[in-house]
């Protein structure tokens, strides 16, 4: 399955800005953690993540991740 160019199964940055205190947030205003992506829902892409565990997540909040 395949939601919004994302796969399940492939390594992503989850971005949890919206979780955590203003004095941990990058320049840009990011907090970024590695994580998989294990599914999908209609709005949202289910992820696992490093600190968080599974968790559902607004496609705006994920990003691709170069995997070396």
């Amino acid at each position: 399955m395949e939601k919004q160019n994302f796969k399940l199964g492939e390594k992503v940055w989850v971005n949890l800005s919206s979780f955590m205190p203003k004095s941990t947030l990058a320049d840009d205003g990011t907090f970024k953690v590695c994580g998989t992506v294990v599914g999908f829902t209609a709005k949202r892409i289910i992820a696992n993540c490093e600190g968080r565990g599974v968790g559902y997540y607004k496609a705006q909040n994920i990003s691709k991740r170069e995997v070396a």
